[in-house]
């Protein structure tokens, strides 16, 4: 999208939208530029049937009135355990490796399924889905409870991990697109109302919320309301602070955001605008003393720039959390969802450690007719000493969940493709990670979200796609 000023000559350039292919273009009107949907795989912007005006940013960002404080303010916060146990956060650690040391489940039977998630109106759940994102976010384990937030309905929940019972459960103002952090006995994670929220983990009561936009304006967004600026990409705890990402866009807005906060008290140690980052936000990760999104990174304790390298998990131009390659062929054509890290092999999911990497690589191959990907998909592990070994599946599988735990690789999602007289259609799978031998397999019901599994306990954690978190195990 281009404006050139007719008195100065002066010319911009706007990229965070554009309007779709073989229409009449940009329509101005009501003081407005609207925009209409489109599927560019060139360019990372915002989708959908788009309303645009010149807005600037005026709050400043260390507004003291942005902080609230709870009923269980002032609960002591024992501090970061690079010990624990469990998955605490999203794909279990800061590097977001998705793996384990501790073992995962010898056998896959079920122990309890617990439905977390209502029915919301269909138009409602449909404008989320085309966003390629999840009903219910992936779980996470800690402290014998299990957590997952219903994104729909704003909704936190935790569950005794054990029995599945339903142990609390917590409302926002908006959607929640990222499973909660866990530290120290707090539960941390961002809303799309454009708040911070830290409760207490054990029971759910409030400590602190902050808001993290620096203006408090809503809109309109995929059929809810939400914050111009909403928190995206969850909470992430590193060397004893909390960091969190404002903004829809780069070049929308204002831009990005990112923020680190005392995780006890929610006061703002720094604040920094993404730079050099172009695109939509993606999960923070965190090691050697910095933190990174994308291509961007910073000193953790300061938000000063750094150099940025090219050895933390990054998932493409859209995000770890956009699953668009299982919907759309072009975002695989244009590597849009192909995830990378160091010098490890990429694919459209990845799980590693020290050890090993594992990855599933959709077909790259597509007919020059209808667009459609020809040729078989591989699921593998790549050995840092030891042998490597791959499986081939249909091109019409779509893993929604891998991850790696002790000494075994479980991964999740449509095992068959379209295969015929197959039982398990979606389902979990564990492999030896050594040789790639199946040691077990469950079949499930309905379909999975993306990144979908946790591990922890020598149980594995499933979420589904009709809002249910399914335990799995040894009986």
């Amino acid at each position: 999208m281009d404006f050139a000023d007719l008195k100065t000559g002066d010319y911009t350039h706007f990229g965070a939208s554009r309007t779709s292919c073989r229409t009449a273009g940009l329509v101005p009107a009501n003081g407005l530029i609207y925009t209409f949907p489109h599927a560019c795989g060139c360019y990372v912007m915002l989708r959908g049937f788009i309303a645009l005006e010149t807005s600037p940013q005026t709050a400043p960002v260390d507004d003291d009135q942005r902080l609230e404080k709870g009923a269980a303010f002032g609960v002591k916060h024992t501090g970061s355990d690079s010990s624990l146990t469990g998955w605490p956060t999203y794909r279990r650690d800061v590097a977001r490796s998705g793996s384990t040391g501790e073992a995962g489940p010898t056998k896959l039977n079920r122990l309890w399924s617990r439905r977390v998630a209502g029915e919301v109106p269909e138009s409602v759940a449909l404008e989320w889905s085309h966003h390629d994102a999840n009903s219910l976010t992936s779980p996470v384990v800690a402290q014998g409870l299990a957590f997952a937030a219903s994104s729909d309905q704003h909704r936190v929940v935790a569950l005794d991990a054990e029995t599945g019972e339903s142990r609390w459960d917590f409302t926002t103002g908006g959607r929640i697109d990222c499973p909660p952090t866990i530290d120290g006995g707090l539960c941390l994670f961002g809303s799309h109302d454009g708040w911070v929220y830290c409760l207490t983990a054990d029971d759910g009561e409030l400590v602190w919320r902050l808001r993290a936009t620096p203006r408090d304006r809503r809109i309109v967004a995929y059929g809810q309301i939400e914050s111009a600026r909403p928190v995206m990409g969850g909470v992430l705890i590193y060397d004893g602070l909390a960091y969190f990402v404002v903004g829809r866009h780069s070049d929308s807005d204002g831009g990005l955001l990112v923020q680190a906060v005392k995780p006890a008290t929610g006061e703002l140690v720094w604040a920094e605008p993404v730079t050099g980052h172009e695109g939509v936000p993606d999960v923070l990760t965190g090691g050697k003393g910095t933190i990174q999104l994308a291509s961007w990174e910073v000193d953790a304790k300061t938000g000063k720039a750094r150099s940025a390298g090219f050895e933390r998990l990054r998932g493409g131009r859209l995000g770890l959390l956009n699953a668009a390659w299982a919907k759309r062929p072009i975002a695989i054509r244009r590597n849009l969802s192909e995830w990378k890290t160091a010098d490890r092999p990429t694919g459209q999911m990845l799980a590693f450690n020290e050890a090993a990497t594992c990855g599933y690589r959709a077909c790259g191959k597509i007919s020059t007719g209808n667009g459609q990907m020809s040729g078989n998909a591989v699921l593998f592990a790549k050995a840092v000493s030891g042998k490597d070994w791959s499986v081939e599946m249909p091109n019409t599988a779509r893993m929604r969940g891998m991850v790696v735990a002790g000494e075994r690789l479980y991964v999740a999602g449509n095992l068959y493709g379209d295969e015929k007289g197959k039982s398990a259609i979606n389902g979990v799978r564990a492999y030896n990670l050594a040789d790639g031998k199946v040691l077990a397999e469950h079949a499930i019901e309905g379909g999975l979200v993306h990144d979908c599994l946790a591990v922890a306990g020598e149980r594995l954690y499933v979420s589904t796609q009709d809002g249910r978190v399914i335990c799995l195990g040894l009986k």
